[in-house]
């Protein structure tokens, strides 16, 4: 099981990353002025996002890959509502992880507008990351089924 907990984290951080070069496709069409104002401004910069979220994936690996671990301690294997559940926590914890640790550590927002601004960012990025997080899972138990009944 340690194994396939480790297969989930890879393939979650590939996920994040999959939902990221989505994400910033579609800013990029959509508006030229979506960076202006931002660290990302000048020269590609959607490029220049990815490239700085793209090392965000690790975490979220890890946290997917601990989160597979729990939720098969003892030899149990949750339902897909389990699943569903699990999909959708490795996305608010791995959030609240990236979002609110670079925001403390920058010294850009104090602790009573941090809450405000997680919530405000996951909703912002919810309707990518949340659909993403449950086909991925789906996508990975669908697999794990297949190869451990093979």
């Amino acid at each position: 099981m340690n194994r396939t907990a480790v297969f989930y984290g890879i393939w979650a951080a590939l996920c994040m990353a999959i939902a990221l070069v989505g994400f910033f496709a579609i800013v990029n069409i959509g508006s030229g002025d979506a960076f202006r104002g931002s660290m990302f401004e000048g020269p590609r910069p959607a490029m220049r996002a990815f490239g700085f979220l793209l090392p965000f994936s690790i975490p979220t690996g890890i946290v997917a890959g601990l989160g597979w671990a729990m939720f098969h301690r003892g030899g149990r294997k949750p339902g897909w509502l389990g699943y569903s559940l699990l999909a959708l926590l490795v996305v608010v914890v791995s959030h609240v992880l990236i979002f609110g640790v670079a925001s403390i550590a920058t010294g850009e927002t104090n602790i009573a507008e941090l809450i405000p601004g997680l919530w405000f960012m996951l909703l912002l990025h919810g309707w990518l990351t949340f659909p993403m997080a449950l086909l991925g899972t789906a996508a990975f138990v669908a697999w794990s089924n297949y190869v451990h009944a093979s």
